[in-house]
């Protein structure tokens, strides 16, 4: 019942390997002779592009329930695809993922989030229900566009986020945020990001008749001050991937114009409520 188990020391090197995560890590090298040791065949699983477990799946997620985070992870940095008896398992025992810190659960999502191309991670974790076990308040899909959005996303962690969580907030709220422990500021530029591609969403459906709707100066202030100017490219991003029909190009073009005029980086007043009363 946790991930800090009574630990007893052998003298084998195949019984340390087999407890390893999957046959792909599960090699040594023998020295000084340099002698390859793979009793579980890890190389030859590389060159089919598989991903397997050394013992028994079952086994092996229920020695370290991380393993399926992991899993999914390995198979999208190195395209590879799972035996079907690792997927039924990983299906099978998906409830122990709760027995793992929030933290490394949130690492090895950063870490997936990260790569290239972490569809097939994304997609093999929503059909076993990881998402789930982390976040019991959303009804995820079995398998949505998420995976397409971050595959066509810049590689920037925190456009990745931005999407993750957006497409989680479709369904519930931005209540999911704090649940992987994101630092405060981490977690205050994912709500402002949140606020400011719903807005944009409302100005959108606004329009009457097909026709598109006023975007005023005020408009775009509110929208800058609720988002902050450094994180504005990443929302557009997010809503030019996840709302296509939204003018993405018309609201980068307003607010570069506004951005010549005035000063956007920062709406807080030069005066204070104190200065002002100390003047008048």
């Amino acid at each position: 019942d946790s991930r800090k188990p009574v630990v007893q020391f052998g003298d084998r090197i195949d019984d340390d390997l087999a407890r390893r995560d999957f046959t792909i890590n599960a090699m040594a090298i023998r020295l000084p002779g340099g002698e390859r040791v793979d009793p579980f065949d890890g190389q030859g699983a590389l060159a089919d592009r598989v991903l397997t477990t050394p013992l028994d799946p079952n086994i092996s997620f229920v020695d370290d329930p991380l393993r399926l985070m992991r899993a999914a992870r390995f198979m999208a940095r190195l395209d590879l695809r799972v035996v079907p008896e690792l997927s039924l398992a990983a299906k099978a025992h998906i409830e122990r993922l709760s027995i793992v810190s929030v933290e490394r659960v949130r690492d090895e999502l950063d870490k997936l989030l990260s790569l290239s191309a972490p569809s097939v991670g994304v997609d093999f974790l929503l059909e076993i229900g990881a998402f789930e076990q982390v976040f019991p308040s959303v009804d995820w899909p079995v398998v949505g566009p998420l995976g397409e959005w971050l595959d066509s996303s810049s590689s920037n962690l925190n456009v990745r986020r931005l999407l993750f969580f957006a497409a989680a907030s479709d369904v519930s709220s931005e209540d999911v945020l704090p649940v992987l422990k994101y630092s405060n500021d981490e977690v205050s530029v994912l709500r402002a990001q949140l606020r400011g591609r719903e807005l944009i969403r409302q100005w959108s459906a606004s329009g009457v008749g097909g026709k598109e709707p006023a975007l005023t100066n005020a408009d775009v202030r509110r929208f800058v001050d609720v988002v902050g100017l450094p994180w504005l490219s990443a929302v557009l991003e997010v809503i030019e991937l996840m709302s296509p029909g939204v003018p993405v190009g018309v609201i980068r073009q307003r607010v570069a114009s506004l951005g010549e005029v005035e000063d956007l980086s920062s709406f807080v007043p030069v005066l204070s409520g104190g200065d002002l009363i100390e003047a008048l």
